[in-house]
């Protein structure tokens, strides 16, 4: 069983797992899913005044619905409605400059900075919300949340499919630290004014994050320069050996694991792996030409991190 139902979720409190952090009463905001006009959507639009009052409201892709997230007037302790949060759209915005038509979700929400101590009690797994909640600063907590998904889903599917169950294990040892350090990165980030992230604005992008050192890429000599297992996999454009261009990202499209062969063509492993002969293409190209066989070849997990680089793509 997965529990995966949010930060006040039933299955954390049932398995009697501790949620370690704080929640600070005084930090309050209202978000909501809202239909709108007045607004273009290639833009975050965001309002302030002098006394620091601020409102975003925020494009959400495929949709026509902007998210709008807003302070909460000091002595307001009601549900939030499409009436309130349109008049705090006036004050910080401007009298009528945006009209807010439509609210499909509204929610109050607490600063919360919390998270598990273990991801696995027996056969019960905890992701996302479930298992940390963060500052929304950054826009962090989904996409923390996913790559739980992600990480677990694969391996689940691999036992399922004979792998040894103590590939479950390692579910907690990869994602436990990971979480630890999205949240004080999303904790720094509430005390960061626009502009200010410095280093973090490339933490944000969460494109660094590494297993390395952990069960499944343990440290070895790969690991003093390059790519080393445990890496996120990189994007770049490339050509198969039968000269089809192809973006790596999309040959690992689908959930499945695969082989690279840099100028040559790999064993297949595993009739789950899928193999792939490519060569590089074009300066700065993050994994580099592939001119003959002592290019290393790259097995990429189901999530995009390198399992293993191995010398002649075999």
């Amino acid at each position: 069983m997965i529990g995966a139902d949010g930060g006040s979720g039933t299955v954390r409190r049932l398995l009697d797992v501790a949620f370690l952090g704080e929640t600070d009463e005084d930090e309050r905001m209202l978000l909501g899913d809202v239909r709108l006009d007045g607004s273009d959507r290639d833009h975050w639009h965001i309002g302030q005044d002098a006394q620091g009052g601020s409102v975003a409201l925020c494009p959400l892709p495929a949709t026509d619905t902007f998210q709008i997230q807003a302070p909460v007037t000091p002595g307001d302790t009601g549900a939030p409605t499409l009436e309130s949060l349109s008049h705090i759209v006036d004050t910080l915005i401007g009298p009528d400059a945006v009209r807010l038509r439509e609210a499909t979700w509204l929610s109050r929400r607490r600063l919360n900075v919390r998270m598990v101590d273990r991801y696995r009690v027996g056969r019960v797994f905890l992701a996302g919300d479930a298992a940390h909640v963060h500052s929304p600063a950054g826009g962090q907590c989904m996409n923390t949340g996913i790559q739980d998904a992600v990480n677990i889903g694969w391996k689940l599917a691999a036992v399922l499919h004979g792998a040894d169950a103590s590939l479950l294990d390692t579910y907690q040892a990869e994602r436990l630290p990971v979480a630890a350090a999205v949240l004080g990165l999303s904790s720094r980030l509430m005390g960061q004014g626009i502009g200010e992230h410095g280093a973090d604005t490339e933490r944000m992008l969460q494109m660094g994050h590494t297993y390395r050192g952990g069960p499944l890429a343990p440290a070895g000599p790969a690991d003093a320069e390059g790519p080393s297992a445990g890496d996120r996999a990189p994007d770049a454009r490339c050509h198969r050996a039968d000269g089809r261009r192809v973006r790596l990202f999309d040959l690992q499209r689908g959930g499945h694991w695969t082989l690279y062969g840099f100028g040559v063509r790999p064993r297949p492993p595993h009739p789950a792996v899928r193999t792939v002969a490519i060569d590089g293409e074009g300066d700065g190209d993050p994994v580099g030409r592939a001119d003959g066989a002592d290019r290393p070849g790259q097995l990429i997990r189901a999530d995009r991190h390198r399992r293993r680089r191995s010398p002649g793509g075999r």
